[in-house]
């Protein structure tokens, strides 16, 4: 199977074999972060969006950039963590890490949703991980 997808995160880590594995399987990804040096890293069939999702004006500029898509396959992986003891991590760091992790990825599934990008039969993934003390 091939087709278009958008993968948030995918500059590095698990993005980046996210990004590296559908391109090696035919697929065209277009791929978010805002990591611009590690975006361009990738060739052919790779459409660069560089954003930083803890910001809501970046946020709102690329879900107009997508907003003309229609994606077979949508992967939210991008994530921050903020590590330590609860009451030890400043309230700014709770803010952009809720911002990132949880905000983003239900404002681009609506903005994607309400604006039709995702193709028939379209799969949704949302990928999440644990920080704790």
């Amino acid at each position: 199977m091939s087709g278009v997808a958008l993968i948030t995160g995918a500059a590095a880590g698990l993005g980046r074999a996210l990004v590296e594995k559908l391109l090696a399987d035919g697929w065209t990804v277009h791929g978010v972060d805002r990591d611009e040096e590690g975006l361009a890293t990738y060739g052919a069939n790779f459409v660069p969006y560089k954003s930083d999702l803890s910001d809501r004006a970046s946020l709102n500029m690329l879900a107009s950039e997508l907003a003309d898509q229609s994606f077979d396959l949508v992967i939210h992986n991008a994530g921050i963590s903020a590590t330590g003891r609860f009451e030890d991590i400043e309230a700014a760091a709770h803010a952009r890490l809720l911002a990132v992790n949880v905000h983003a990825p239900i404002f681009l599934t609506n903005a994607l949703l309400a604006g039709g990008a995702f193709a028939p039969k379209a799969r949704l993934m949302f990928v999440s991980s644990l920080s704790h003390a």
